[in-house]
C-alpha cells in the first residue's frame, strides 16, 4: 500500500519494487490534491480508494483534462444509492479503463461502491496458503464464525464473463466521537482481511467495521479493537451488500 503523501521519485520507486515481486498495489489518495499523483504511476496500481471528490480529481489527472467537475451538494441531496452511484460510474470507468482492477468509492453516509472490471477474480476467495497466525488469523476466525462465505448469495446473478460490475456496502449508525483517522482504519482493515485470507466482499465488510469503531474512540487510530464487535458489525455490513451494476462481455 502507498499513498499520496509520498513523493513522486518514492511513489514511483515502490510502484517498480512491488511490480518486481509481482505484489499488487493499493494507492490511497489522501486528499484531492495530492490524488493526482496516480498519473504518474496508475500503470502499476491494482486497487485505488478514493471519497467522491478524489476520484473526480483522479479521473482528470489521469484523463489530461478536467471533463469531470465536482458534485455540488444540491446535487447530492436526497438522492438515492442508485443514482449516486450513476453519477460517478463515467469517473470510476476512466480508472478502469487504465488497468486500474478495483476501485473502492467511500460516499460518507451512503457506504462505499466496490467496481471491478474484468471478472469476479478479486470477489473470490484467494487459493494461495495464508499464515493465519497474530492478529490477522483471530480476525478471520471471529469473521468466519459469525458470517462463513456461504452467507451471501447476491452474486448468483454473475457469471464469468461479467466484464464491469459494481456492488454497493451500507455504512453503519455510528455514535461519532471523531472523524479523523475512519479512512485510514477501514483500508487498514481490508487489507488486513485480505492478508488474513478473506476475499474482498468479506474484507470490505470488516474495513466498515473498523472504521465504525475509528469514529467511536477518543484516538484517531483505537488502541484496541473488540473483534466480536467488529464480526458483528461486519456481518450486518456483508449481508446487507447489493449488487448495482454489472455488465458481461459482448
Amino acid at each position: 500500500m502507498v499513498d499520496a503523501n509520498l513523493s513522486l521519485p518514492a511513489l514511483e520507486a515502490a510502484c517498480k519494487m512491488a511490480a518486481d515481486m509481482e505484489c499488487p498495489v493499493w494507492f490511497e489518495p489522501v486528499s484531492v490534491t495530492k490524488s493526482r499523483r496516480i498519473s504518474f504511476i496508475v500503470e502499476y496500481v491494482t486497487y485505488v480508494s478514493p471519497n467522491e471528490d478524489e476520484l473526480i480529481a483522479m479521473a482528470n489527472a489521469i484523463s489530461g483534462c478536467d471533463k469531470f467537475q465536482p458534485f455540488k451538494e444540491s446535487q447530492k441531496k436526497n438522492i438515492s444509492v442508485m443514482s449516486l452511484f450513476q453519477l460517478l460510474k463515467p469517473a470510476i470507468w476512466v480508472l478502469l479503463e487504465n488497468g486500474i482492477e478495483v476501485v473502492l468509492v467511500t460516499v460518507g453516509s451512503n457506504g462505499v461502491f466496490l467496481c471491478h472490471k474484468g471478472g469476479p477474480r478479486h470477489f473470490k476467495k484467494p487459493t494461495e496458503k495464508i499464515n493465519r497466525s497474530g492478529f490477522g488469523g483471530q480476525l478471520f476466525n471471529a469473521f468466519m464464525q459469525k458470517c462463513p462465505p456461504s452467507g451471501y448469495s447476491g452474486f448468483s446473478e454473475l457469471n464469468k464473463s461479467s466484464h464491469f460490475f459494481a456492488v454497493h456496502f451500507p455504512s453503519l449508525a455510528a455514535s461519532v466521537v471523531r472523524l479523523t483517522g475512519a479512512g485510514d482504519c477501514l483500508v487498514g482493515g481490508i487489507l488486513t482481511s485480505i492478508c488474513a485470507g478473506l476475499d474482498i466482499m468479506q474484507s470490505v465488510s470488516v474495513g466498515i467495521a473498523v472504521a465504525k469503531a475509528a469514529v467511536e474512540a477518543e484516538a484517531n487510530v483505537p488502541n484496541a479493537f473488540n473483534l466480536s464487535a467488529i464480526a458483528d458489525d461486519a456481518k450486518s455490513v456483508y449481508s446487507g451488500a447489493k449488487v448495482l451494476f454489472h455488465q458481461s462481455m459482448l
